[in-house]
């Protein structure tokens, strides 16, 4: 061969053995470091191969919290424009500030760089004017920002006749969220944005403060033709002719919730109950989705317009109501709504297969609650496929703190547990919720880094179970009640009483759970004065469940001094603070026998089969009290 011949290519050799590895390997080791953005920009300067593959992850998520941050955004999307399109989730949640006007060129800048993400699935928009401050500047968020907004939307949603827009910016957007306002008010009217319910990809949509108006007809020809799944209205202004509009269009609606004007009602904004007060006009714009919906939640201001709530008048419905919604398995509302009183009230037009019924209390300040009595179960008894009946009741962070003395004295336990009985032997569960707020100050829609109510489990009746022995009250010594019951062993029985031991156990454990919560609560928020437990008192409070409240200005006593109260037994007592310090106290045990006093608790089913060992616990009893006598 000729000395001038070129030779064979030298095979490429990676400058880096990290380089070297396999490509699927080293997709992984990048994939792993998804989460740490340093990371990832450190990974990207190194070399030339690398920094697509960490930019792609890098962009994937953007959370602007900040209007300081524009500037660097702009940048590293101008330099870059595959940044743009692998932006996969956006995040808008600029926080307020004095200079926040002199913000809006990089804003509008900002914005039209959204209208080419391709590829944006989840989208967050928050105006950073909410809460009360859209008269400093308000308007320009709502002509410039949430303008630009409209016309991306638009650009990808439906037009008649034609195809939807496959590779468009926000033509893939899967879910988004939209806290606004008006331009001089709190509430922004929907005009233009009823692209919102035209958009070809579009599952799951959260919208707060809009004011609909009385028809909606540009969505007559869109019937049937979007893919959303979930819909979610939070304190809006709704009107029945327009949302029948809206329901119409998807294909196959499987959660809905009415969110009306409930706590929005200041700088002169009157009360007004649109679908209540016209419920077949709003029934028959919930037809629209009867073949599919599966959840259904109304919150209703209807309650303060009526004299008496907590005996609203009942509602008269004509044709056949919902018996049509045969996949709605979940419903909520209050007792005012005319989903309780024209439907869930009437057998013959409720859902037929209904299986949960969830009724909150009407407003945070009423003056009765679920607690103190509960309303006639005669109406739910009649419905055959309900197989829960659940309550839910409003309470603040510090009012929680004497709960578990309010709802779980003895006459009120035993009058709730005796009502739910008579459910029971229906073959319907009731469960009871506290809703739980950190402050009523804080009312919905609620924004970024608010922290949202939380419903907690205090009463569960299978839980509690109506499987008992019925045994003599308990008198004497701890030892010589325990000698008389292990002598004397009656067969369980379904009852509706409960014990004073069972009585201090739901005491307890309801404290448990409040506590908890409320710790929970002060560690992933930033308080305000006054209202976080310092680490002694959490301290305390985990060992003992009663930390030393004094500077809150809290009377909450030892949970274990109960016996002085209602008669338990001092080694039940011993018996719960022992397992104050176990981990695994934190899971609730059903306690369904007088005997479970001596911590063996057993369930209804252990105890009619036969299961339970009466030798083992009385053995544990033997070694608990020779631990407590020493």
């Amino acid at each position: 061969m000729d000395a001038n011949t070129p030779g064979p290519p030298e095979q490429f050799k990676p400058s880096s053995p990290f380089l070297a590895l396999p490509p699927e390997l080293l997709i992984s080791i990048i994939d792993n470091l998804s989460n740490d953005n340093k990371a990832l920009c450190s990974l990207a300067q190194t070399c030339r191969c690398l920094q697509p593959l960490s930019e792609e992850r890098i962009y994937t998520k953007i959370e602007v919290l900040s209007t300081d941050d524009l500037r660097a955004i702009l940048e590293a999307f101008s330099t870059r424009s595959a940044r743009v399109s692998g932006v996969k989730t956006l995040k808008i949640l600029y926080k307020h500030h004095e200079a926040l006007s002199t913000t809006l060129e990089e804003r509008v800048s900002f914005n039209a760089f959204v209208g080419q993400m391709k590829l944006l699935q989840d989208f967050h928009i928050e105006s950073p004017y909410d809460n009360f401050k859209w008269e400093a500047g308000g308007h320009e968020w709502v002509e410039y920002d949430m303008e630009q907004f409209r016309e991306s939307l638009e650009g990808a949603s439906l037009q008649l006749a034609l195809s939807a827009q496959l590779n468009v910016g926000l033509s893939k957007l899967e879910k988004l969220v939209i806290h606004s306002h008006g331009a001089h008010a709190d509430y922004w009217e929907l005009k233009g944005f009823h692209c919102l319910f035209r958009h070809p990809s579009l599952r799951n949509l959260h919208v707060s403060c809009v004011t609909l108006p009385s028809d909606l007809p540009e969505l007559a020809d869109f019937a049937g033709r979007t893919p959303l799944t979930t819909l979610v209205f939070d304190e809006c202004e709704l009107m029945p002719q327009s949302l029948g509009r809206i329901l119409a269009t998807p294909k196959s609606l499987r959660h809905l919730t009415l969110g009306e004007n409930v706590c929005n009602n200041r700088g002169g904004r009157s009360v007004n109950p649109r679908l209540s007060k016209a419920p077949e006009a709003a029934l028959n714009a919930l037809t629209h989705v009867s073949h599919s919906l599966q959840t259904l939640v109304h919150l209703d201001p209807q309650y303060l317009t009526l004299p008496d709530p907590q005996n609203p008048p009942p509602v008269r419905l004509r044709g056949s109501g919902m018996r049509d919604f045969h996949h709605l398995k979940f419903l909520e509302c209050d007792r005012c709504s005319f989903l309780h009183q024209g439907i869930i009230l009437n057998r013959e037009l409720v859902p037929p297969n209904i299986e949960t019924i969830r009724l909150h209390q009407s407003g945070r300040w009423s003056i009765s609650n679920f607690w103190d009595e509960l309303p006639d179960q005669t109406p739910y008894t009649k419905l055959p496929s309900l197989k829960l009946l659940e309550f839910s009741a409003p309470t603040t962070l510090r009012t929680a703190s004497y709960m578990s003395e309010y709802i779980c004295h003895p006459d009120r336990l035993r009058e709730r547990h005796a009502w739910a009985f008579r459910l029971w032997t229906r073959g319907i569960g009731v469960k009871m919720y506290a809703e739980v707020h950190k402050h009523y100050s804080l009312i919905p829609p609620y924004l970024h880094g608010e922290v949202m109510p939380e419903l907690l489990l205090l009463y569960d009746s299978y839980d509690v179970g109506f499987h008992r022995r019925i045994a003599q009250e308990d008198v004497g010594s701890p030892i010589e009640r325990f000698a008389r019951r292990s002598s004397v062993r009656t067969e369980a029985v379904v009852t509706d009483q409960l014990s004073n031991a069972d009585i201090i156990y739901q005491r307890n454990q309801t404290n448990r759970i409040l506590r908890r919560h409320r710790i929970t609560i002060e560690r992933s928020s930033s308080p305000r004065p006054g209202d976080q437990l310092t680490a002694a008192e959490m301290l305390l409070e985990l060992l003992t469940g009663s930390p030393d409240t004094a500077s809150d200005g809290f009377s909450d006593e030892d949970d274990y001094d109960d016996h002085e109260i209602y008669g338990a037994d001092p080694y039940l007592i011993a018996y719960n603070a022992m397992g104050d310090e176990d981990e695994d106290e934190d899971e609730f045990v059903p306690m369904d026998s007088d005997d479970d006093l001596s911590g063996t608790y057993e369930t209804a089913e252990e105890t009619l089969n036969g299961t339970w060992d009466p030798q083992a616990e009385e053995a544990h009893m033997e070694d608990l009290l020779d631990s407590m006598t020493g």
